[in-house]
């Protein structure tokens, strides 16, 4: 009876990463190397019809022309599932509009305060026969047109477009 012979354990023949150059691939025998080297063949970019940009992370692989997301033959692509994201150049609203419509909110409403202080200082002392008192008047009204204006600003800012 013969015994079968059993192949050495190792991997495959084929051809491997090099350790020394991580930019060419050498080849295995099955048994030892040969010394036979050869580039690391680098895939070819794919690329999507005319006019779209490519999606990345969970929209790797497909293209967006502005409207929707298509497959690399122009396709309409199946998205179900994925978490939608703003197209390729971006339509939502930016921390930086975020701060500013805030920061608006926030100047319209002290200078609605100060314009509402001066009209009121007006009040009392057009009472009292100050004469001078007439000053704070347009320093009000300018006031508020500051305010209304920083508010209106706020609010653009915060809105969707």
């Amino acid at each position: 009876m013969t015994t079968p012979s059993i192949p050495p354990a190792g991997p495959p023949a084929g051809w491997y990463p090099s350790q020394s150059d991580l930019s060419t691939q050498v080849y295995w025998d099955g048994s030892a190397w040969t010394g036979q080297t050869r580039p690391v063949a680098t895939p070819a970019p794919v690329t999507g019809p005319p006019g779209t940009r490519a999606g990345t992370g969970a929209y790797a692989g497909l293209f967006h022309d502005g409207k929707k997301w298509l497959n690399a033959d122009g396709s309409r692509a199946n998205i179900k599932g994925i978490r939608p994201a703003p197209p390729p150049g971006g339509s939502g609203r930016s921390a930086g509009r975020t701060i500013g419509g805030i920061a608006a909110l926030i100047v319209a409403g002290l200078a609605g305060m100060q314009a509402l202080s001066w009209l009121q200082g007006f009040l009392e002392l057009d009472q009292q026969g100050n004469g001078f008192a007439g000053i704070l008047v347009p320093m009000g009204l300018a006031a508020g047109a500051v305010a209304a204006g920083f508010g209106i600003w706020g609010v653009m800012l915060l809105s969707k477009k």
